[in-house]
């Protein structure tokens, strides 16, 4: 895990988040129908997956930072 500010818990494997924002920086290039895709999933609650170099958050098909989520359910401890 990565250092976060003290009012922002750790995220970690097995957590379920609620996607709040898709950055800009994430769909600059991509064509109309992928930035459609990804904007649709604001409000959706995913998996994390898998903690990725830089402190992203593998979502399934996307990676966000954890600025761009809340939690919404801890995952089983260990996960």
């Amino acid at each position: 895990m990565w250092p976060l500010s003290s009012s922002v818990r750790r995220m970690k494997v097995g957590d379920k988040v609620r996607v709040l924002a898709i950055p800009d920086w994430l769909v600059h290039d991509l064509p109309a129908e992928d930035v459609e895709n990804l904007r649709a999933q604001v409000g959706a609650v995913h998996l994390v997956e898998e903690l990725q170099p830089g402190g992203y958050l593998w979502l399934g098909w996307f990676a966000l930072k954890p600025c761009d989520v809340e939690l919404v359910q801890e995952g089983a401890s260990g996960a």
